[in-house]
């Protein structure tokens, strides 16, 4: 396996990981886990991108990075912005949704 073999499998897993993320909100049990689901999920878009395109770029030396990071880059920006619209749709139904928790009053 070449060094270009691993950017480009790195590139295509920089390129799909994101779309994943604007369905975490949707896995909370409550509104506010919805909201601290979206802000993890923002976290870990904002703070893994530079660190796996640094890794990548770095490991395969092709001089390549310049040009996948105008291709990666709004793809990454742009779920950073769809992910607390969806957080937001998800703490909305959520919200609406009735609870089944049995209640706890005293006979």
């Amino acid at each position: 396996m070449t060094p270009l073999d691993v950017f480009g499998g790195v590139m295509y897993l920089l390129f799909f990981a994101p779309f994943l993320f604007p369905l975490a909100p949707w896995f909370a049990k409550r509104p506010r886990g919805a909201w601290l689901v979206c802000c993890a999920a923002v976290s870990v878009l904002v703070l893994l991108f530079p660190a796996m395109f640094w890794w990548g770029c770095d490991w395969s030396n092709c001089g390549q990075g310049a040009v996948a990071i105008f291709i990666v880059a709004p793809v990454w920006l742009l779920f950073a912005v769809i992910t607390p619209l969806s957080a937001w749709a998800a703490a909305r139904k959520l919200a609406r949704t009735p609870t089944s928790d049995p209640s706890r009053s005293v006979p």
